[in-house]
């Protein structure tokens, strides 16, 4: 059985060009990490496209919290927002405040310019 994965993987390497193995990958990303093809909305604006992932914890502070405040897996957890959404948060927190004090969805929602600007971009893109 696993010799017949290998041919076919062997197969598929061998037939397919740089040219369909580069859609493929289109493909797959496409479907698999656009919002909107998989129906996931920002968590603060409600917005269907251009989504990305916010680390609750900046990437630059895991190096320095790992082993005096997070775990690994605290370190790892993200939030799907917008891109609009995602520059605007790192805008009004900085990162040591974003990794201290508002490293939670909930927390984060709880910041009161962030809750200014939900109530504002809400209004824009209804």
């Amino acid at each position: 059985m696993i010799h017949e994965v290998k041919t076919s993987v062997n197969t598929y390497s061998r037939l397919a060009t740089p040219f369909y193995k580069n859609c493929l990958f289109l493909i797959l990303n496409t479907v698999f990490l656009s919002g909107r093809v998989i129906g996931m909305k920002c968590i603060f604006c409600g917005f269907e496209e251009d989504l990305e992932e916010h680390h609750l914890i900046p990437k630059c502070r895991h190096k320095r919290y790992r082993k005096k405040r997070f775990s690994s897996e605290e370190l790892k957890q993200t939030i799907l927002i917008c891109d609009i959404c995602h520059d605007q948060i790192h805008t009004l927190i900085t990162e040591t405040d974003m990794a201290l004090r508002y490293n939670t969805e909930e927390k984060l929602k709880e910041h009161p310019d962030v809750k200014r600007w939900v109530e504002w971009i809400k209004r824009k893109r209804a």
